[in-house]
């Protein structure tokens, strides 16, 4: 027999159970996996605290995706909960795993290809640029709708949401996925501080914690340029064996960036949009999202060799959702000397501010950062890092120099025109495309 937090023998004293569980917890930091989510879930409904249980089980339900094969496995878990669908999971596919996925990703295409090639065809407009005359673009996230219901409904609804076919233009999972992040009351906190309290309290903070740091790296199936409720909805839903849910199995299918690039081609056909490197490119940059090894960084030189900025910056997006403390700062600076290859100051911009904010005493990546922005234009900015510098440096003459050219107006004679790190061949390269380019539209090249 245990009391409401689950830990007390009927003794009085801390049950063997309890004091391992409350070990687990502590030294997680924060950081349960799904694994350890779902071994709470069994252990927590086990023991009849089904409210509690089948609140982590939704949670990592969300996270984990509704591919037939995951549903089995959560409906056993518990077959009364919401988990349990009225008719049985169809059975996985047999055949190779590329083609189901390629077959998968034609179904995908055809649902959601529309909308994301209106996105796209709205968001990826490109801008010819030129060293230090062009103002750059602030990119802002979308607001949210913080909500003070409780959270194992919230958590409830949207994964009852996602487990029903074919949604269309419902907007109900954005009202719930932004109430979630915003959720009030319980607003993060490590999971660690929490290991003496209640366990109805320990549930509320593990599922809400785990779901929102999700929800944050989902992002960008989403939120715009490419995402929406439609597209989470249906990525939740792949095939554990094709391209998995959320794309989260694209690593056993591809095995370099060509591969992505000919997945993505795919797409834009089935979609029946046509020939558009932009679209080519957008689908590249969402199936990426289950890369993570050198894989992406080939993914990342590919599209800054095609001048994919508008791809680079859904990839970057995504990376700047984690925690500034592990921010991917190698991957950062890739991306913005892709762009700065490409003479796209806005983008370049935006990776840089990230690396400062990660850095904030390192004076040489600020100083890199008041050189984009000037670079770009955007001189009012550029002044103030030039002078926070200076206060650092007073005696840096380059400093000075910059920031009287970022004051004049006339910053070309230090503009950048080129990547801080990107290697000689790609340099040339890429200078060579972006030459084609400016010719092509009777532009002059810097």
């Amino acid at each position: 027999m245990s009391d409401g937090d689950g830990s007390v023998g009927a003794g009085g004293g801390t049950s063997l159970r309890g004091l391992e569980r409350r070990l687990a917890l502590t030294m997680s930091e924060g950081r349960l996996s799904l694994q350890d989510q779902l071994d709470w879930a069994e252990a927590l409904l086990g023991e009849g605290a089904m409210g509690e249980g089948r609140l982590l089980l939704q949670s990592a339900a969300i996270q984990c995706g509704f591919s037939s094969q995951m549903v089995v496995i959560l409906s056993r878990l518990d077959p009364t909960s919401v988990l349990h669908v009225a008719s049985p999971p169809a059975p996985s596919r047999r055949g190779n795993t590329v083609e189901l996925a390629m077959s998968e990703l034609r179904v995908l295409a055809q649902a959601v290809g529309p909308l994301i090639a209106g996105r796209v065809a709205r968001g990826a407009a490109r801008t010819t640029f030129s060293a230090g005359l062009h103002p750059v673009v602030v990119l802002a996230r979308p607001a949210l709708r913080p909500s003070k219901r409780p959270i194992d409904a919230l958590v409830a609804e949207l994964s009852a949401w996602l487990q029903v076919p074919d949604r269309g233009g419902d907007d109900l999972a954005g009202v719930l996925v932004d109430s979630l992040i915003g959720a009030s009351g319980l607003a993060g906190p490590a999971v660690c501080g929490f290991a003496a309290a209640p366990r109805s309290l320990l549930a509320e903070v593990i599922a809400l914690t785990s779901l929102r740091r999700f929800l944050l790296d989902s992002s960008d199936l989403l939120y715009t340029p490419l995402g929406s409720t439609r597209l989470f909805h249906v990525a939740s839903r792949l095939d554990g064996a094709g391209l998995g849910p959320y794309f989260s199995n694209i690593g056993q299918i591809v095995r370099r960036s060509a591969d992505m690039f000919e997945l993505a081609g795919l797409a834009v056909e089935a979609s029946s949009q046509g020939a558009n490197q932009h679209l080519e490119e957008a689908w590249v940059a969402l199936m990426s999202r289950g890369l993570t090894d050198e894989r992406l960084d080939e993914v990342i030189d590919d599209l800054g060799d095609r001048n994919g900025c508008f791809a680079l910056e859904i990839i970057l997006k995504r990376l700047l959702q984690a925690p500034v403390g592990e921010l991917d700062t190698r991957r950062l600076a890739r991306i913005r000397d892709a762009a700065l290859d490409n003479l796209n100051y806005a983008l370049a911009s935006y990776a840089q501010r990230a690396l400062v904010d990660f850095a904030p005493t390192d004076q040489l990546e600020r100083a890199i950062l008041g050189v984009i922005d000037a670079s770009g234009g955007r001189y009012r900015a550029a002044e103030d890092t030039f002078v926070a510098c200076l206060a650092k440096t007073p005696e840096d003459q380059s400093l000075v120099a910059q920031l009287d050219a970022a004051r004049s107006r006339r910053f070309e004679r230090f503009a950048v025109t080129k990547g801080f790190g990107s290697p000689g061949d790609r340099q040339l390269y890429r200078l060579r495309r972006r030459s084609q380019r400016l010719a092509q539209s009777g532009a002059v090249a810097p």
